[in-house]
């Protein structure tokens, strides 16, 4: 997709309108300055909180009956304590903030999704180090299936994270709430940090933006390509990139190529958590139904693509065997169901059916 080009379709496509032909052409040495700049070597390691798998052992302490009742995302950042593992060093401490976020999971859960703000004074010398805020991804509820369910979805973007780094990092912690008024008891659980989109797409040579309505062709093609083919291996149909539905937009530095970019996929029918159900409109009945919802492609080209996930199969299997905390009961499943995935695949003419007679001619 290109700034100089005027995507003219109807109302119900994507619209992009770059202005006039003279501003085209003053607009010109920058657009062939950005592309020398992308030829350019350029830095693509993660902050220093994102360059480890290792998992960070921390405890937030907090006013938790506030925090635990805050069902609206507007409402003040809660002040709280982070004492965290920071290694060879010791353990660290800093001052931090808590907010909430989310929709559905915000008012259906009986912990809330919730962001942590950091300041740069508090986080300097640190994992946190230009950190500013991030997403902690929480169990919905207190019990032993939801903290299975964590430990489930964290494996999914390392597999994304395995065919481009044009995607989000995470990092796993096991965390502590501690009440600061000592009125509630603490509470465990494993939670997992993504990393900031601005930050993924500054180590990319990239910029986010928002634009809604793309089809398929607005995009760069393989990396369409792999979110359909993920989104189908994990069986995760609650995403659409015309309604930038957890998918968002990355423009290249060269200002012409956009590439996709795919998240929260709690919803995937290999975790099937008891709160999902597939949209009424789609022809499934169960989100561990597979419904392909990606991009049409020839024979050739879903040959080429499904053999990028096949060469990656035993990495990805060992995603789940080494998880922390994973049940065994939960990583047989999980390999049984990737199983079936792998085994239509390898078969063109069970792709044909299953994939790419399915298909979605120009988005979702």
């Amino acid at each position: 997709m290109t700034l100089h080009k005027v995507f003219a379709r109807s109302r119900s496509r994507f619209v992009l309108v770059a202005g006039s032909a003279l501003a085209l052409l003053a607009a010109l040495p920058a657009v062939l300055a950005a592309q020398d700049a992308a030829k350019a070597p350029r830095d693509t390691t993660p902050r220093k909180l994102f360059r480890s798998q290792e998992v960070v052992n921390m405890t937030i302490t907090v006013d938790l009956r506030k925090l635990i009742r805050m069902k609206d995302r507007q409402m003040a950042p809660l002040p709280a304590r982070m004492i965290y593992d920071a290694g060879a060093q010791g353990q660290d401490t800093m001052l931090i903030s808590i907010g909430t976020r989310g929709n559905f999971r915000l008012k259906n859960c009986d912990f809330p999704p919730i962001r942590l703000f950091f300041s740069a004074p508090e986080v300097k010398g640190s994992i946190f180090e230009h950190q500013k805020d991030l997403k902690l991804v929480t169990r919905c509820k207190n019990n032993a299936e939801y903290e299975q369910y964590i430990l489930q979805e964290e494996p999914i973007y390392r597999i994304y994270n395995m065919f481009t780094p044009i995607s989000l990092r995470t990092r796993l912690l096991k965390v502590t709430y501690a009440d600061t008024l000592h009125k509630e008891a603490s509470q465990t659980t494993w939670a997992f940090l993504v990393e900031d989109d601005d930050q993924m797409a500054r180590r990319n040579n990239g910029k986010m933006f928002v634009a809604k309505r793309a089809v398929f062709e607005d995009v760069e093609t393989r990396h369409m390509r792999i979110i359909g083919l993920l989104e189908y291996m994990i069986a995760n149909t609650d995403w659409s990139l015309g309604a930038l539905h957890n998918v968002k937009l990355m423009r290249a530095a060269d200002n012409i190529t956009v590439y996709p970019m795919a998240y929260d996929f709690d919803w995937s029918g290999v975790i099937n958590p008891r709160y999902a159900t597939p949209d009424p409109q789609l022809p499934i009945r169960s989100v561990r139904d597979r419904l392909y919802r990606g991009p049409c492609m020839s024979k050739e080209d879903f040959t080429e693509i499904a053999q990028e996930f096949i060469k990656r199969k035993d990495a990805i299997y060992a995603l789940y065997d080494n998880q922390k905390d994973l049940t065994p009961a939960n990583i047989a499943q999980t390999r049984k169901y990737y199983d079936e995935f792998f085994k239509t695949i390898r078969s063109v003419r069970d792709a044909e059916g299953d994939i790419l007679e399915r298909c979605q001619r120009e988005g979702n």
